[in-house]
């Protein structure tokens, strides 16, 4: 039988691509991504990337630990900016946990405590990153997949 998978990338439904459908595994959408991206499949990346996300949900849905954070559970991508409204503070999405932030790739837990070292005050970072395609707070988009 036909398996079809709606999903929502940039806002848009659509349905997933076969070669992804076929990933069984975080593993094998992982190995697809970096594949796609060699080959500079971008549509195949997102959606990899997302299917692996899934994958994860699903395994904390069935007892697993909490992921301290998955920007691609909530609809981020690669390459998506999220940002400090306060201190026009900018950084894109690296990997589903990681960011990359002035030319390097860094966990946002560093970078929060990099940014309050430079004299900017925990109450404008902590807790207050949010997407630029929607201004969502990330910790409420993320709260609602994975509820505390």
């Amino acid at each position: 039988g036909l398996h079809l998978e709606i999903i929502v990338l940039d806002g848009q439904e659509k349905l997933m691509d076969e070669i992804v459908l076929k990933c069984k595994t975080v593993r094998d959408c992982e190995k697809l991504a970096e594949n796609a991206k060699r080959l500079g499949n971008q549509n195949i990346v997102d959606e990899a990337n997302l299917r692996a996300a899934q994958f994860r949900k699903k395994e904390y849905d069935n007892g697993g630990r909490r992921p301290d954070i998955d920007y691609h559970i909530i609809g981020l991508k690669d390459g998506d900016a999220i940002y400090l409204p306060e201190l026009d503070i900018e950084a894109t999405v690296c990997s589903h946990r990681t960011l990359w932030y002035k030319n390097r790739e860094i966990y946002i837990t560093p970078l929060d405590e990099e940014l309050i070292s430079q004299g900017h005050p925990s109450r404008l970072i902590r807790g207050k990153w949010r997407m630029k395609s929607n201004d969502r707070l990330i910790n409420d988009a993320y709260n609602e997949i994975y509820p505390k």
